[in-house]
């Protein structure tokens, strides 16, 4: 997911590097610094740990 608006981060070479090697990885930092829309041009999937228990809950009710 690239947008437009997306400023290159120092970071990006890193995470592009460890996803060579890594199944996953976790992005973490104070709020607000892009981390999510980092991992969105990154990923191809997120799991936001927050979400967690309402799509549990769901899963149940199915």
């Amino acid at each position: 997911m690239n947008s437009p608006e997306y400023k290159n981060r120092l970071v990006d070479a890193h995470i592009d590097e460890q996803l060579k090697h890594f199944p996953a990885i976790m992005l973490n930092g104070p709020r607000a610094v892009g981390k999510t829309t980092t991992a969105k041009r990154h990923a191809k999937t997120i799991v936001q740990l927050e979400e967690l228990p309402l799509l549990s809950k769901k899963l149940l009710e199915t």
